[in-house]
């Protein structure tokens, strides 16, 4: 397996008491990853082929975030994800591009205790899983909700 290598860029700046801009740029070189064992490769009597043929990408990310009092604080950001030109995708990854809108909120109960969580709803772009460079399945009109919480306790 070859994993892609990525540039990242992020950056907060405060814009008013208690007020922060944050956001992020990342550039992923997708199409030199490689999935496949030696079998695969066997099998198929070449030396370079890989279960995936995944297409460069670039996220951008931009947000806020307000601390209200000593105790509540939230964020809300949104996202765009570009990947490639063409509809063409991997089977492993069925979507071409997204956006995003999430939110956050953290409660510190305590100078030790706290407990923060956020949603997100992500918008996926139609695409067509091409492996071996034929169209085998369309996939349109999907999205993904997500949600995660954290109770942290600092010792």
């Amino acid at each position: 397996m070859t994993t892609p290598e990525s540039l990242n860029l992020a950056f907060q700046t405060g814009v008013a008491p208690n007020t922060l801009v944050f956001g992020s740029v990342r550039y992923a070189r997708n199409s030199t990853t490689q999935v496949a064992s030696a079998g695969f490769n066997g099998a198929l009597g070449t030396t370079n082929s890989s279960l995936t043929d995944l297409e460069d990408s670039l996220d951008y990310e931009i947000g806020i975030g307000r601390r209200f009092n000593d105790k509540w604080s939230g964020s809300l950001a949104i996202g765009y994800s570009t990947s490639g030109d063409d509809s063409l995708v991997s089977p492993l990854a069925p979507t071409n591009g997204s956006r995003y809108v999430s939110v956050g909120a953290k409660y510190d109960f305590s100078e030790k205790v706290s407990l923060s969580g956020g949603i997100r709803y992500t918008d996926l772009g139609n695409a067509t899983a091409a492996p071996g460079g034929v169209g085998a399945a369309t996939f349109e009109g999907n999205s993904a909700l997500s949600a995660g919480f954290r109770v942290s306790y600092k010792f």
